[in-house]
């Protein structure tokens, strides 16, 4: 896969368009940041592979998979497999339907060590992300190599988030400034001061509006080519091709935030006289009414439809009536044209939603990107106002400064006091969907990075509360000159800090989050222990989540210890709660057997380990609940586990066998003997022996000899399982199944006060229980239950 990509985007939809229409529907792509998202977790990352990092395999394999965290833009995305030489012996990739998956077809591999390297753009958030990982077929020890997962910082991209979050906010924040500071507090003055604020203010308001407007244009350009080369692995001259430029401008989430933040920054820019006040607002509401026509339509995704031609034809007809408008509406006698003066702060907040479009946020649906969009905004009415306050005051004669600053300091003082609160709030709403848990923020470049702008803020907000608690009441007295020019000298260093801290959110806003970066690093493993015949299993599945997992198992004779090196291992998962048996194999691999792969589905499962070797075949098994399992209780099973504990009252004896893992890899396994009422009888698999009779417990070890300990109470049994149904809560119905004899319901049901799942079979004639499984806290238990009154004899040894 190459740039030539874009060819591909040009004509996947039929015939080609005319350049001309793909102008326009560039144009049109800014519409598209009201569409919804769905949410996820952030930035590609890759949470796992086949081969794994560093895995030596005794035979080549036939290709690799890459898994990542959330879907990934096939056009955009590809990875190669390359040999010690750097020669690439794989077919070009492929990205699967969801984008979740990226799968590499290889070419027949000789011995030795090779790189996999992969670079994915984020369909969620427009980020770009690569990395690389070795492994090696037929060596004698596994690579060294550290695997890359893509979480690192790319210093264009830094710098040129920096430039263009300091020259937006500096936009957005004049607007502000003009609309909750200067325009409110000029009727407030005495009218010589008034008139003087305005004539010498409002000039140099005009030009830094101006000079930031222009440095954003440029640097949203500048912005949109360094994610381009990114994207592209590094190269910017296939920008200059028209095949791969417009695919970027118009599928991606660069091309969308450059041309939501060029366009509202062209808003900002035009002047407020004359004809341009007409295509001002006849813009921002062209704006939003293709906006709307797309959301109706579909999203985005209409653009690649034939609805494309009912938007240009929208789009055209209201464009060129604004036109004519902006021509003939000066012209004619009597008309007044509005002021207008909410266009500039619509443009601004629209300006800032642009940001928005490559954030994080993004990933956390519209709440996330709401809450993003605050904290910008209240940014820019604190710090980005801040130049246009210095400007002001500066331009005010000495004479008129104290006065005036008597007006516009305490209001400065008000939008900062509430720009503080919202920006604390939502910076913690969004610390905790980005970090999650505290050890994140030391142990991830984000955190870290994250520490220091906090830091920052809090001298921010130490300087802010000087300004508001001790220059604020003397400049508000208006005669107090030496307190406001401290608080200027106070003001520059604030906007100072505020030019560090973008810094540092530059860092952020292109780093992966904490919460993405840890749990890829820190992901749960589940060690389930099973005894099968002479061998011991233990079979680790990490993360145990719905979807992408690695499954490992270490076989060892329980006899010695030693490594089973050579069988056939195979996995059966069979779901309880539905429908579904999903089954694969393990190759050989170091240090046991492994896979990887989309494996586990959420629900109740049963996997089944079998271990064949020499003709000989073992099995143990394992219960475990994937992700969200629905509770719904339903009134015919609850029927059914009443008749069930009603039929396991009524037997006199039985025998069981039970296995019991702690999720860390120990595990105990149990053979036991029951005669109502207070006889029992068991030995476990490390080698405890013991024997009930009412309040008297016979009990050795290994061997040994017995020994006779009293019992607080004696034993009292009421049935088979009967402490499993005491208590049972939201009772439903799972799969149905064979058993012994007859056919099997699956009953599944609650234990609050162990906090324990249970999923038993049960026969549909007899109403007694086959098979019991529990899922509890660092509990795992499998047990079978077999010779109901039977012939069962206990006595004390």
């Amino acid at each position: 896969m190459n740039v030539a990509i874009g060819v591909e985007f040009a004509t996947r939809r039929g015939r080609p368009l005319s350049f001309r229409v793909r102008i326009v529907r560039i144009l049109l792509i800014a519409a598209a940041l009201l569409t919804a998202v769905a949410p996820a977790s952030g930035h590609g990352i890759l949470q796992g592979s086949s081969p794994g990092a560093n895995a030596v395999l005794p035979s080549p394999p036939s290709d690799v998979v890459l898994a990542f965290n959330e879907s990934v833009d096939a056009a955009f995305s590809r990875a190669d497999v390359m040999d010690g030489s750097g020669r690439s012996v794989g077919r070009p990739a492929q990205v699967s339907a969801g984008g979740l998956r990226m799968r590499v077809v290889l070419d027949r591999l000789p011995p030795g060590t090779y790189t996999v390297r992969w670079r994915v753009l984020s369909r969620v958030d427009g980020h770009v992300t690569s990395g690389a990982f070795l492994f090696a077929v037929g060596e004698a020890t596994a690579p060294q190599g550290r695997a890359d997962t893509g979480d690192r910082v790319v210093p264009s991209l830094v710098l040129a988030r920096w430039t263009t979050l300091l020259a937006g906010l500096v936009l957005a924040g004049v607007v502000v400034f003009e609309a909750l500071v200067f325009r409110p507090v000029l009727p407030t003055l005495p009218p010589d001061t008034a008139r003087l604020v305005r004539e010498g203010a409002l000039p140099g308001l005009e030009a830094l509006r101006v000079i930031a407007g222009g440095i954003l244009v440029v640097a949203v350009l500048f912005e949109f080519v360094a994610q381009s080369a990114a994207i592209l692995g590094g190269a910017v001259e296939p920008l200059a091709r028209r095949a791969v430029l417009v695919p970027l401008v118009e599928s991606t989430r660069a091309g969308w935030s450059l041309l939501v933040r060029a366009f509202m920054a062209l808003i900002l820019l035009a002047p407020a006289r004359g004809p341009w006040r007409i295509l001002r607002a006849a813009a921002l509401v062209w704006f939003v009414v293709v906006t709307t026509v797309i959301v109706v339509l579909g999203g985005p995704s209409a653009l690649q439809s034939t609805h494309v031609t009912l938007i240009v034809l929208v789009g055209t007809v209201y464009g060129l009536a604004s036109v004519i408008a902006a021509i003939i509406l000066p012209g004619v006698p009597d008309v007044r044209i509005p002021e207008g003066h909410w266009i500039r702060p619509a443009a601004a907040a629209l300006l800032l939603w642009g940001f928005t479009l490559t954030s994080h946020a993004v990933a956390g649906g519209i709440s996330a990107v709401l809450v993003d969009w605050l904290h910008l905004a209240a940014a820019a009415a604190w710090i980005g106002g801040l130049p246009a306050l210095l400007l002001t005051l500066r331009a005010i004669p000495p004479a008129s400064r104290a006065v005036a600053g008597g007006g516009l300091v305490p209001r400065v003082s008000q939008v900062a006091g509430i720009s503080l609160a919202v920006m604390v709030v939502t910076g913690v709403m969004a610390a905790r969907r980005t970090v999650q848990v505290f050890p994140a923020l030391v142990a991830s470049l984000y955190g870290r990075a994250l520490l220091v702008k906090v830091t920052l803020v809090l001298c921010i907000i130490t300087l802010g509360a000087l300004n508001r608690f001790v220059y604020r009441p003397r400049i508000a007295s208006g005669r107090d000159g030496p307190a406001l020019d401290r608080f200027r000298r106070s003001v520059v260093v604030e906007v100072a800090l505020g030019v560090v801290i973008l810094l540092v959110v530059g860092v952020l806003t292109t780093t992966p989050p904490a919460a993405v970066t840890q749990a890829s690093r820190t992901a749960r493993t589940i060690v389930l222990g099973g005894i099968a015949g002479d061998l011991r299993v233990n079979l680790s599945l990490s993360p145990a989540e719905p979807g992408w997992n690695e499954v490992r198992a270490e076989v060892t004779r329980i006899d010695g210890g030693r490594s089973v090196v050579g069988a056939n291992v195979q996995v059966v998962l069979k779901a309880l709660d539905h429908f579904e048996d999903r089954a694969f194999g393990l190759p050989a691999a170091s240090g046991g057997y492994a896979a990887s792969g989309d494996v586990l589905g959420p629900g109740w499962w049963e996997v089944r380990v079998t271990v064949r070797e020499g003709g000989r075949s073992a099995e143990t098994r394992f219960p475990l609940i994937v992700g969200a399992v629905p509770q719904e209780a339903s009134p015919d099973a609850a029927r059914l586990l009443g008749q069930v504990q009603r039929q396991m009252s009524r037997y006199q004896t039985w025998r069981e066998e039970e296995q019991i893992t702690d999720g860390s890899g120990n595990v105990v396994a149990t053979r036991l003997e029951a005669q109502r009422p207070d006889r029992l009888r068991y030995r476990t698999s490390g080698g405890s022996e013991a024997i009930i009779i009412g309040a008297v417990r016979y009990g050795r070890e290994r061997g040994g000899e017995w020994l006779r300990d009293p019992l607080p109470q004696p034993l009292d049994l009421e049935g088979p399982y009967a402490a499993y149904f005491e208590g049972a809560s939201r009772a439903r119905l799972g799969r149905a199944d064979a058993c012994p004899g007859e056919p099997c319901r699956v009953l599944l049901w609650e234990l609050e006060r162990a906090r324990a799942s249970l999923a038993a079979r049960v026969g549909t004639r007899t109403h007694r229980l086959h098979t019991l499984a529990m899922v509890a806290p660092e509990h795992y238990m499998t047990s079978r239950l077999y010779d109901l009154d039977a012939a069962v004899r206990i006595l004390p040894p």
